[in-house]
Protein backbone atom coordinates (compact mmCIF):
# COMPACT_ATOMS: atom_id res chain seq x y z
CA UNK A 1 0.00 0.00 0.00
CA UNK A 2 1.44 3.55 -0.63
CA UNK A 3 0.62 5.51 1.89
CA UNK A 4 1.57 8.97 0.63
CA UNK A 5 -1.25 8.19 -1.89
CA UNK A 6 -3.83 6.97 0.61
CA UNK A 7 -3.25 9.73 2.55
CA UNK A 8 -3.41 12.50 -0.63
CA UNK A 9 -6.76 10.39 -1.87
CA UNK A 10 -8.10 11.09 1.82
CA UNK A 11 -7.12 14.90 2.00
CA UNK A 12 -8.56 15.78 -1.80
CA UNK A 13 -11.98 14.16 -0.50
CA UNK A 14 -15.32 15.59 0.10
CA UNK A 15 -15.65 16.28 3.58
CA UNK A 16 -18.79 14.53 5.59
CA UNK A 17 -21.45 16.46 6.47
CA UNK A 18 -20.00 16.85 10.18
CA UNK A 19 -16.71 18.44 9.17
CA UNK A 20 -18.56 20.88 6.72
CA UNK A 21 -20.61 21.58 9.97
CA UNK A 22 -18.10 22.05 12.03
CA UNK A 23 -15.70 23.86 9.62
CA UNK A 24 -19.11 26.55 9.09
CA UNK A 25 -18.62 27.15 13.09
CA UNK A 26 -14.84 27.64 13.24
CA UNK A 27 -14.88 29.85 10.20
CA UNK A 28 -14.71 33.00 11.18
CA UNK A 29 -12.06 32.00 13.69
CA UNK A 30 -9.54 30.45 11.21
CA UNK A 31 -10.12 33.32 8.49
CA UNK A 32 -8.60 35.66 11.08
CA UNK A 33 -5.68 33.27 11.91
CA UNK A 34 -5.25 31.69 8.44
CA UNK A 35 -3.83 35.60 7.26
CA UNK A 36 -1.90 35.95 10.52
CA UNK A 37 0.10 32.45 9.52
CA UNK A 38 1.87 32.08 6.20
CA UNK A 39 0.57 28.80 4.11
CA UNK A 40 3.98 27.31 3.36
CA UNK A 41 4.53 27.58 7.67
CA UNK A 42 1.32 25.23 7.99
CA UNK A 43 1.80 23.27 5.43
CA UNK A 44 5.60 22.20 6.69
CA UNK A 45 3.81 21.89 10.06
CA UNK A 46 1.61 19.02 8.80
CA UNK A 47 4.56 17.35 6.99
CA UNK A 48 6.59 17.19 9.74
CA UNK A 49 3.63 15.66 11.70
CA UNK A 50 3.29 13.20 9.37
CA UNK A 51 7.00 12.40 9.09
CA UNK A 52 6.55 12.32 13.08
CA UNK A 53 4.51 9.38 12.83
CA UNK A 54 6.93 6.77 10.91
CA UNK A 55 9.36 7.96 13.39
CA UNK A 56 10.85 4.34 15.74
CA UNK A 57 10.38 6.45 19.14
CA UNK A 58 6.74 6.74 18.45
CA UNK A 59 6.16 2.85 17.30
CA UNK A 60 9.07 1.35 19.11
CA UNK A 61 7.26 1.13 22.79
CA UNK A 62 9.70 -2.39 24.20
CA UNK A 63 7.29 -4.43 25.35
CA UNK A 64 7.06 -8.16 25.41
CA UNK A 65 5.05 -8.85 22.45
CA UNK A 66 4.42 -12.81 24.05
CA UNK A 67 2.56 -10.68 26.69
CA UNK A 68 -0.92 -9.94 25.10
CA UNK A 69 -1.66 -7.21 28.20
CA UNK A 70 1.03 -5.39 27.35
CA UNK A 71 0.51 -5.69 23.84
CA UNK A 72 -2.86 -4.04 24.47
CA UNK A 73 -1.94 -1.42 26.86
CA UNK A 74 1.53 -0.68 23.67
CA UNK A 75 -1.73 -0.56 21.31
CA UNK A 76 -3.54 2.17 22.96
CA UNK A 77 -0.50 4.11 23.40
CA UNK A 78 0.23 4.05 19.28
CA UNK A 79 -4.02 4.65 19.13
CA UNK A 80 -3.32 8.07 21.45
CA UNK A 81 -0.82 9.54 19.39
CA UNK A 82 -1.92 8.80 16.15
CA UNK A 83 -5.38 10.60 17.51
CA UNK A 84 -3.51 13.68 18.48
CA UNK A 85 -0.70 13.58 15.28
CA UNK A 86 -4.44 13.29 13.36
CA UNK A 87 -5.69 16.57 15.38
CA UNK A 88 -2.66 18.85 14.71
CA UNK A 89 -2.23 17.69 11.19
CA UNK A 90 -6.45 18.52 10.65
CA UNK A 91 -5.91 21.78 12.39
CA UNK A 92 -2.72 22.81 10.42
CA UNK A 93 -4.31 22.03 7.06
CA UNK A 94 -7.59 22.95 7.97
CA UNK A 95 -5.69 26.91 8.34
CA UNK A 96 -3.90 26.00 5.23
CA UNK A 97 -6.93 25.99 3.18
CA UNK A 98 -8.06 29.22 2.47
Amino acid sequence: MNFDKAQQNYRSRKPSAIGRGIEKLTRPLSAILSHAIPSSLLEKIARGIDSAATQPSLTSLGHDISDLHACHEASRKIETRAKAMNAATGMASGFAVR
